[in-house]
């Protein structure tokens, strides 16, 4: 089964917005556990001295491994984003590249001016009239 340029850029339009989201849902899942992260590790202990409030540490470390589930599927997600960007990029390479196919010797031929029959590209005078071409 050939692919054809049409499939290809299919394919790569398919790979770029594959990518794109990929890269918007592991950046904000990344940016999410980076938030999390404050929360539960900077923000309590700046709660508990200025305004005497005591956290409960077993419900810090549910958040934290909430954290670093979301740190992971970020970083999954942009990996996936990594390999849409590879796959489009090989899909290119199928657009720009010329294919054998494609590409066709043209055979160029020759007519007399004077009476319109076709000559060998090599000949200088006229099979049909004898006139120089």
């Amino acid at each position: 089964m050939s692919s054809t340029i049409e499939d290809y850029r299919k394919s790569w339009l398919g790979n770029i917005i594959g990518s794109t989201i990929s890269f918007l849902i592991g950046g904000g899942a990344l940016g999410l556990g980076i938030g999390m992260a404050w929360i539960v590790q900077i923000l309590p202990p700046i709660l508990e001295e200025r305004f005497d409030i005591q956290f409960d540490p077993q419900a810090t470390f549910g958040v934290l491994n909430a954290t670093w589930i979301m740190f992971l599927f970020g970083v999954i997600m942009i990996v996936i984003g990594c390999v849409e960007v590879y796959k489009a990029y090989n899909a290119i390479e199928h657009i720009t590249k010329p294919r054998p196919e494609a590409i066709h010797k043209v055979e160029r031929k020759f007519f007399c001016r004077y009476c319109g029959k076709e000559n060998k590209p090599d000949a200088v005078y006229c099979e049909g009239c004898g006139k120089k071409l």
